[in-house]
């Protein structure tokens, strides 16, 4: 279906638009889109599945030296639905308005849900940040990190650090 969403974009004036369609964002995809562009904007189906895939192809572009932001699609949408109800504007906001990873990663698992576990969230975001290989990256997705979690940039370093050096 990943194509449908590519056509609706393309016809509403939004042209420059790949579709992975229905398979995993690989090391191998974002190194082809890499030669082509290096800020990349997710728009995946608002799902759970949507959300999750999005997170996971984030950390994929991120590793290979890609800006990556995840725009929220509306629960239950996907982009060409979402186009074809509402119009190209609200998805034009999406795009103005569109997360860091960790941030839109934090947004969707810190709900009202009283199982979030706010160490654990860390913890698997620093995971996450010990494969990319520059530092520069590392550090700027830390202050995010820091920022979001109201823990000491100096402690997630330091833990990002310990993972690395095991």
């Amino acid at each position: 279906e990943g194509y449908l969403d590519l056509l609706q974009l393309y016809q509403s004036g939004i042209k420059n638009v790949v579709a992975i369609s229905g398979t995993s964002l690989t090391d191998q995809h974002a190194k082809l889109i890499k030669r082509y562009c290096n800020n990349i904007y997710l728009a995946y189906d608002g799902d759970d599945a949507g959300i999750s895939a999005a997170i996971k192809a984030s950390y994929i572009l991120m590793k290979n030296n890609l800006s990556v932001k995840i725009l929220s699609i509306p629960k239950g949408k996907d982009p060409d639905d979402w186009i074809k109800d509402d119009g190209v504007e609200p998805f034009n906001n999406a795009l103005k308005n569109s997360l860091e990873t960790i941030e839109f990663q934090y947004k969707h698992n810190n709900t009202s849900d009283t199982s979030f576990d706010l160490s654990q969230f860390i913890n698997s975001i620093i995971n996450e940040l010990s494969q990319i290989d520059d530092p520069i990256v590392q550090e700027l997705q830390c202050k995010i990190l820091a920022k979001i979690s109201n823990i000491s940039e100096a402690a997630i370093l330091k833990k990002l650090e310990n993972l690395s050096n095991s």
